[in-house]
């Protein structure tokens, strides 16, 4: 199985075998999200995409290897860059966001599991840290709008693998109008777990 990686440094990531992986501080940027919800600023439709004093904005997705299902798709995201082909293993797990399924299956876990896991926390604040961060997962998840902010996806991930301890899936997918100008959705996947990586190309 092929993924395509848009990039500017290609003869080194074929050399060294190694892409170097997306990395924010998620417990920094959502303590200033719950900040924002209880001051009542935002809503699941206008998340800031970065904390003060942050350089960069939260990814889209969460930390991992961001690629597209198809080398056109990869070649037209960056203009002047270059495309690696990841080879993967046949045989990885996917989380496809764009299915209906998918997000009611996640509204349930977030609004029972999530639950279960806040509610055994000894520092109130936390809790209510917390709390805010659910909420804000379950409106969007209920509503099930495609249209969400793009952090929304990494704020999920998130709170899915630190608080609710899940086992992300392999690979994370989910459709980004903004990804390419001019051009309809595409498809954006996340690697997240590098072991089903067998080589660079």
């Amino acid at each position: 199985m092929n993924f395509y990686h848009s990039t500017m440094n290609r003869d080194s990531i074929i050399k060294c075998q190694k892409i170097k992986k997306r990395k924010f501080d998620y417990y920094k940027y959502l303590s200033f999200i719950v900040r924002c919800v209880n001051a009542n600023e935002i809503s699941e439709g206008n998340i800031p995409p970065k904390f003060p004093g942050s350089t960069v904005q939260a990814p889209y997705m969460g930390n991992g290897i961001y690629c597209f299902e198809t080398y056109k798709a990869a070649s037209r995201y960056q203009s002047s860059g270059s495309v690696v082909t990841i080879v993967c293993t046949n045989s990885f797990s996917l989380m496809d966001l764009d299915e209906p399924e998918t997000l009611l299956e996640l509204y349930l876990k977030i609004n029972t599991v999530g639950t279960y896991f806040i509610n055994k926390m000894d520092d109130p604040e936390s809790k209510e840290k917390w709390q805010a961060i659910q909420q804000l997962l379950r409106n969007w998840l209920q509503n099930m709008n495609m249209n969400a902010p793009s952090v929304i996806v990494g704020i999920l991930l998130f709170f899915l693998k630190e608080i609710m301890r899940e086992e992300l899936a392999d690979v994370v997918k989910k459709k980004y109008s903004a990804i390419i100008a001019h051009e309809d959705a595409e498809p954006y996947l996340l690697i997240v777990n590098e072991k089903i990586i067998t080589h660079f190309c």
